[in-house]
């Protein structure tokens, strides 16, 4: 049988309460009686029921994340840092993948509000008003990833997308190249419209830059079946 908080106290020969304060650091404990608490936890193998300590304290101590794509390099490295940081900041990290599969990403959308969680961070492949309002109707802290939410009132942290395709354009433009091609990811994704009107935009270029006959062929990222894709 688990031992109990119950337990840590009569071993340690202090109150329940006071095991309570060592383990969640609510009050000063003298270091001596700290010393026995944590030496009886050990003995023991006590270890917190979360579950009923985020009923008690009506929080989770976990963010959620959802990404599109997480064998993405770029989607890899934003959940290691998410992880990083939520982790340095005594949050657990709760990852979603929708491998950009709209039933699924909506599916963990609910998920992620069912469990009350005390943050989300969304990177949304297809933005829609109805999910938006319903995350916000939940009161659930929510940052969007690479997404403008129009009208909406939640944090979001975007990349420059359109100055970034005008950059990829410009250097093409520089090596001497008139014919562009541009794969995107599936439709619904603001981002990759912003980054490919960049490319675009090269034809709006100042005139001292400006690329005669330029042309962009735009193809979308389509998936064959789970796992992979194909343009």
């Amino acid at each position: 049988m688990a031992a109990t908080m119950q337990d840590v106290a009569a071993r340690a020969g202090v109150s329940k309460s006071t095991v309570s304060h060592v383990l969640n650091r609510t009050r000063f404990v003298e270091l001596e009686t700290e010393a026995r608490v944590r030496q009886a936890i050990q003995e023991l193998g006590y270890r917190p029921n979360l579950f009923a300590r985020s009923l008690r304290r009506r929080e989770t101590s976990t963010i959620g994340l959802m990404v599109p794509h997480i064998a993405s390099p770029f989607w890899f490295q934003l959940v290691c840092t998410v992880e990083h940081t939520v982790s340095a900041s005594g949050y657990y990290l709760l990852l979603g993948n929708s491998n950009w599969f709209t039933d699924q990403e909506r599916n963990w959308v609910d998920m992620l509000l069912a469990k009350q969680l005390d943050g989300i961070v969304l990177a949304l492949a297809h933005v829609n008003d109805a999910d938006l309002s319903e995350v916000i109707a939940a009161e659930v802290p929510v940052v969007l990833i690479n997404e403008i939410a129009g009208g909406f009132p939640v944090s979001t942290v975007v990349v420059d997308g359109y100055r970034g395709g005008y950059l990829a354009g410009e250097y093409l433009a520089r090596l001497g190249h008139r014919r562009a091609g541009c794969i995107t990811s599936p439709s619904g994704s603001k981002a990759c419209v912003r980054f490919s009107s960049g490319v675009f935009g090269r034809r709006r270029a100042p005139a001292r830059c400006r690329v005669r006959h330029w042309r962009l062929r735009v193809r979308e990222w389509r998936h064959r079946h789970r796992g992979t894709a194909a343009a």
